[in-house]
C-alpha cells in the first residue's frame, strides 16, 4: 500500500493528531518508561530496525524536514499524518508480532527502509535524524537533491499520489509514436522546475513489440521510465518522463 500525505478532512485529521497527542501525554505520565524517545540516523537508502508499540501508538517524525509518504503493505499498519507537522502516529492490527516493513520517503526526497518490529511497550516517539547538509553546496550535493526529486516524482505517477508542491492534470491527449503503437498522456506533475508526464502506451499490432528507454529522450528530459519493455498483441504499458519546465508549461 503506498500512502501520501494530503491536506484535505483537516479538520478530522487534527481531532485525530489530538487524541494520539493525549495519549501519549498521558502514558508519559502514567509509566517513566514511556518519556523514553528512539533517536536513530536515517540516512537516504539506509535500513532501520525501530520497536514500535503492539498496544499503544508510536509517534514517527524526522529531527528536519517532513515526512512526505509512508508505504507498508496493506493492513499490516494503521496510521495518521499530521499534515501541519510533517510526522505521523502509528497503531498496528491487534495482535500483530511479525516485523513490518515499511519506505519512508521525506519532504527532500530521501528514502528509508524502516524494519517495523511491534513489542509490548508503552507510546512511544521515533525521531530520525537526518544527515547535515554541507553549509555551502557543492554541485554534487545539489545534483543528488535534483535526482531524487525527479525519482520522487516517477514513485508520485506510479502511485497515483501528488506531492506537495506539485500541480496535477489529468488528460486524454493522443501523442503520434509509431503506426502500430498507440500512445497518450494521461497525467502530469508541475513543480517550479520540472514537469513529470505518465503516457500509457498501447501494442495494437498482431506481434511483440519490444521498448527502449533511449527512444524517448529528447532535448530537455533528464529521465525516462518503462514499466514493461516487452509488448505482446494487446498489451500496455506506462512511461514516465520527467523534463525541465519550459515558459510554456
Amino acid at each position: 500500500m503506498i500512502h501520501a500525505f494530503s491536506s484535505h478532512n483537516t479538520s478530522a485529521v487534527a481531532l485525530r493528531r489530538s487524541a494520539a497527542a493525549l495519549v501519549l501525554v498521558a502514558s508519559s505520565i502514567l509509566s517513566p518508561a514511556a518519556r523514553c524517545v528512539q533517536i536513530v540516523d536515517a540516512a537516504d537508502g539506509t535500513t532501520v530496525y525501530l520497536k514500535i508499540s503492539s498496544r499503544d501508538i508510536t509517534r514517527i517524525a524526522l529531527d528536519r524536514g517532513r515526512i512526505d509518504a509512508f508505504r507498508f503493505r496493506a493492513g499490516e499498519l494503521a496510521y495518521e499524518p499530521d499534515d501541519e507537522t510533517g510526522q505521523l502516529f502509528v497503531t498496528v492490527p491487534e495482535g500483530a508480532t511479525k516485523p513490518v516493513n515499511a519506505f519512508l520517503t521525506t519532504d527532500a526526497g530521501h528514502t528509508v527502509t524502516l524494519l517495523l518490529q511491534p513489542a509490548d511497550v508503552p507510546a512511544d516517539s521515533i525521531i530520525l535524524r537526518q544527515p547535515a547538509a554541507p553549509r555551502h553546496g557543492t554541485g554534487e550535493t545539489r545534483s543528488t537533491d535534483y535526482v531524487a526529486a525527479q525519482r520522487r516524482l516517477i514513485v508520485a505517477l506510479a502511485a497515483d499520489e501528488i506531492p506537495r508542491r506539485a500541480e496535477v492534470r489529468e488528460l486524454s491527449t493522443p501523442v503520434l509514436l509509431w503506426k502500430e503503437v498507440g500512445m497518450s498522456l494521461r497525467r502530469t506533475l508541475t513543480t517550479d522546475t520540472l514537469v513529470a508526464e505518465r503516457y500509457l502506451i498501447d501494442n495494437r499490432s498482431m506481434a511483440v513489440v519490444t521498448l527502449e528507454e533511449r527512444e524517448f529522450y529528447r532535448p530537455g528530459v533528464n529521465a525516462v521510465g518503462i514499466e514493461r519493455l516487452s509488448l505482446a498483441p494487446g498489451d500496455t504499458s506506462a512511461l514516465y518522463v520527467v523534463r525541465e519546465r519550459s515558459r510554456d508549461d
